[in-house]
């Protein structure tokens, strides 16, 4: 169907209270973004506002009460921040939000799909969300253990599965180890433990390659 958008992006991002923003909107079209600025004037908290749709507390691994707009934090009266992104996927259009709620002095962190109420896990289901800061170009100066649970991170994106299997093959590959440790080894149990162990390499490398 021609009328199905064949690209993933950010259509719109609008941020109520967050950060340094009191009231941002931005419309965004299906190219790439530069954004821009003075030190201080909210690049980062942008970038972080998306990145909170992925991970719980976002890249920075703040509070929910830290991302409210900074005059507001001694202001009684208003405690709340919000963020709202509407994106385009071959699905179709989807609105997402998520922001502060303070009830009787107890705070919660609130999430809307196409204005429904929903939970934290659910966004995991409809976005995946990748980035690089310049915290994490340590991974090029490690190991390659840490390149691969970098490689492995960005993978999960494009199959959720994935990271599922990575646990899972390390626990069997130490199962077999503790196995080859002991004098009398069960060769049937071992043989069982590699054969899994075989289905899960070729799986996880197959995918580490796509995502190459």
């Amino acid at each position: 169907d021609n009328c199905i958008p064949k690209k993933f992006y950010i259509e719109r991002l609008s941020l109520k209270n967050f950060r340094n923003h009191s009231d941002l909107n931005l419309s965004i079209n299906n190219s790439s973004v530069l954004i821009y600025g003075e030190n201080g004037c909210g690049k980062t908290n942008i970038l972080e506002a998306i990145s909170l749709f992925n991970y719980s507390k976002g890249f920075r691994k703040s509070k929910i009460e830290d991302f409210l707009f900074q005059s507001n934090r001694f202001d009684g009266n208003n405690q709340n921040w919000g963020i709202n992104l509407q994106f385009i996927s071959p699905h179709g259009k989807t609105s997402i939000g998520t922001g502060l709620k303070v009830v009787s002095n107890k705070k919660s962190r609130i999430v809307r799909i196409d204005s429904e109420n929903s939970n934290l896990s659910s966004l995991q289901k409809i976005l995946k969300i990748s980035y690089i800061t310049p915290q994490m170009s340590i991974i090029f100066q490690t190991g390659m253990g840490e390149r691969r649970r970098f490689i492995d991170r960005l993978a999960s994106s494009i199959d959720s599965l994935h990271l599922n299997r990575v646990y899972k093959n390390d626990k069997l590959l130490r199962e077999r180890n503790n196995i080859l440790l002991q004098f009398n080894s069960d060769k049937t149990w071992l043989s069982t433990i590699e054969g899994q162990i075989a289905e899960l390499s070729v799986a996880i490398i197959a995918r580490r390659m796509d995502l190459v």
